[in-house]
């Protein structure tokens, strides 16, 4: 039988084979080019084997010279850890990694560390003023344990890496010298920082004295000399006028306080009266916003806008603060002529404010309507004690702590850095799951652009495109 190669089916087949020899040859090249100079592309969907921007960019600025001594035996690794010290060294000009077999040097953390060391822990050393810290091959894993109840043993199971911010935290700590102390204050039915919120402050080298190191001011009549910062979060009851002088000796003396207030303390006049002292006062009730662009799932979970300030400076473009039940803080009109004070977070324009027991989330008649500040500082410029208040009930809550959607402990971090006036030289990098993912964040607004999006418009475009391609088809037919 004879076979005519003119024919259209004989040539689309002679195309498409063509096209797919190029395909397979441009993928062998590439992968010849990608084996040859080592090269390598993260396509996780959280950027497992990647470095943040933020540490990218603190590695772009480091002066001094940075020693990693990863005790690992000679020719071993692990792999996750190799590629994660490799974009250290690809970033940091001024990182160099260096293996050390612990079997073939025994002795060589002994001059760093007199703890026992583990195999493929990791020594960080800075090479300019001799400061160092070991980093445990253990504190770089998660590990969450259980038991199985067919063998009733006990087992473990690796779900998260913490390398990143182990060795962020170690050069942080490494470079400075000056770190500063937050002490919490209990009693009154306080809310406490939860152990996420903690090992991201203590990440960014932050000494906190919570739990039973927290302080009763029931109990005491001075702060510690060592306390930089103490922390009054979102108390039940009021204060007594005794625990309010323990506060206010404490400011005059310079000290500085991080105060978190919410609805709750709108009928609390001890703890009101030590904040007018300082110039703010807070409205009774909850604030809402109108404006979908600024809240998520409801009008009273907030998304305040950041205002210019120390505080706000360096929280990363795309990560969101959360400000859930808040109520809004203003600047007395007789404030003393010796107290500098700016806001650092707000709400738009078109918020108002509902009473606690609201009804309707829509703005009626009567409620109280403009931009309500939600995160303010105050400086004395006679004693120079600073103050930092935050209004939302849920604003460092430990769900924050360990996302990295939200900014709410990085908002956290710096407060405690601005008012101990300390230079932050620690990115702070949360913990990268190897189980699940972190869920996606949308406003209001961005979720109904989703729904119109998918809904409306994607669907209209396909019919739109089959009703041309089947005219076409028709017409050139």
């Amino acid at each position: 039988m004879k076979t005519n190669l003119n024919t259209r089916k004989f040539k689309g087949g002679a195309y498409a084979t063509a096209v797919s020899a190029v395909v397979i040859a441009i993928v062998v090249v590439v992968n010849l080019m990608f084996t040859r100079w080592n090269l390598t592309v993260d396509l996780t969907a959280d950027g497992k084997y990647s470095l943040t921007e933020e540490t990218v960019a603190m590695l772009e600025t480091l002066e001094d010279d940075i020693t990693f001594y990863y005790l690992a035996p000679s020719g071993e690794g692990i792999d996750m850890f190799d590629k994660i010290l490799s974009q250290y060294t690809k970033y940091g000009d001024k990182v160099t990694l260096v293996q050390k077999d612990p079997v073939m040097n025994p002795r060589f953390a002994t001059q760093y560390t007199a703890e026992s060391v583990e195999e493929y822990s990791i020594i960080v050393v800075n090479e300019t003023n001799g400061r160092s810290r070991y980093v445990p091959y253990s504190d770089m894993l998660v590990e969450e344990y259980g038991m199985d109840y067919t063998t009733y043993q006990y087992y473990s199971e690796v779900t998260g890496l913490d390398m990143e911010g182990q060795l962020n935290s170690a050069i942080g700590y490494v470079i400075s010298e000056d770190l500063p102390t937050l002490y919490e204050i209990s009693g009154h039915g306080m809310q406490e920082l939860g152990s996420e919120a903690v090992n991201m402050l203590e990440k960014a080298n932050i000494e906190v004295h919570y739990g039973e190191e927290a302080l009763d001011l029931m109990t005491i009549t001075a702060l510690p000399e060592d306390c930089d910062v103490a922390l009054v979060y979102t108390p039940q009851s009021d204060f007594t006028v005794e625990e309010v002088a323990v506060l206010t000796d404490f400011m005059q003396k310079g000290g500085n306080l991080i105060f978190v207030v919410s609805y709750l303390n709108a009928e609390h006049p001890n703890l009101l009266g030590l904040m007018k002292t300082y110039g703010i006062e807070m409205t009774e009730g909850i604030v809402l916003e109108d404006n979908s662009r600024y809240y998520t799932q409801a009008p009273y979970v907030l998304l305040p806008q950041t205002v210019a300030h120390e505080i706000t400076d360096g929280i990363p473009l795309g990560k969101y603060i959360l400000a859930q039940t808040a109520s809004g803080l203003s600047f007395c009109e007789d404030a003393a002529d010796t107290l500098t004070q700016r806001a650092f977070l707000s709400t738009s324009s078109t918020a108002y404010v509902k009473d606690v027991d609201f009804t309707s989330f829509y703005r009626e008649d009567g409620d109280d309507t403009g931009t309500f500040y939600l995160g303010v500082y105050v400086e004395d410029t006679v004693t120079d004690a600073e103050l930092a208040v935050f209004s939302g009930y849920y604003i460092f809550n430990d769900s924050y702590a360990n996302n990295s959607t939200f900014a709410n402990i990085d908002l956290l971090i710096n407060s405690i850095n601005a008012l101990a006036d300390v230079e932050n030289n620690t990115t702070t990098v949360r913990t990268i799951s190897l189980v699940e993912e972190d869920y996606l964040m949308l406003t209001d607004a961005q979720i109904n652009m989703v729904g119109i999006v998918t809904v409306v418009l994607l669907p209209v475009a396909v019919l739109v495109i089959g009703i041309v391609w089947v005219v076409y088809r028709r017409k050139h037919s």
